[in-house]
């Protein structure tokens, strides 16, 4: 594993400062503490090797359960819990996720409710989800806005700027800036599973 920067001990130690009188808390300090955890193989089905991904490891902070079912699917989309921590989620169920669970917002205020930013693109004429995570805010109102997550299927997690979190995206986006960020505000379809 590759030695951490000065930066990204110092994002780390702020983003848990954030977080420290929070739910997410327990579950971010386990991520940190089992990184590689974002690489097991989940299972193997069908020809395809389900590892957790970044919609499956937003979800699992937020320690939330997504509907298996959405509106527009009535068969059950491909979705791996795992029960040492993030699974895979498939990116019409976290789009259901975001419309049905989650409120549109156009800044990220201040907020005592979980924030998720989300990134999509426009994929030969739709639009599409490409990548969610877990956003927290400016250490002390100052500096990076610092972001949870996991920067692609299979890889390890990660605390970093939301400006770096977006560069890596920004290739596939043909936008400028995150879409937008979403509270999620309905607690009582929220349950912690650890």
């Amino acid at each position: 594993m590759k030695r951490k920067t000065r930066i990204q001990i110092e994002h780390e130690q702020q983003l848990l400062e954030l977080v420290q009188d929070r739910e997410i808390s327990k579950r971010i300090r386990f991520l940190l503490a089992n990184k590689n955890l974002g690489t097991q193989i989940l299972l193997k089905e069908g020809g395809y090797t389900y590892r957790p991904n970044c919609h499956g490891t937003t979800i699992y902070v937020l320690g939330c359960k997504p509907p298996l079912k959405t509106k527009t699917y009535s068969r059950v989309l491909p979705q791996v819990e795992s029960l040492r921590g993030p699974g895979y989620l498939d990116n019409s169920v976290m789009e259901f996720f975001l419309e049905n669970v989650c409120t549109e917002v156009s800044t990220p205020e201040i907020s005592p409710f979980p924030r998720i930013v989300s990134f999509w693109s426009d994929v030969r004429g739709n639009i599409e989800l490409q990548h969610t995570l877990v956003y927290e805010g400016r250490y002390n109102g100052q500096g990076s806005e610092l972001v949870f997550h996991q920067p692609d299927t299979g890889r390890v997690f990660e605390v970093s700027s939301l400006e770096k979190a977006f560069s890596s995206y920004e290739r596939m986006l043909e936008r400028e800036q995150p879409d937008f960020i979403r509270l999620v505000k309905r607690f009582h379809r929220l349950k912690d599973h650890n």
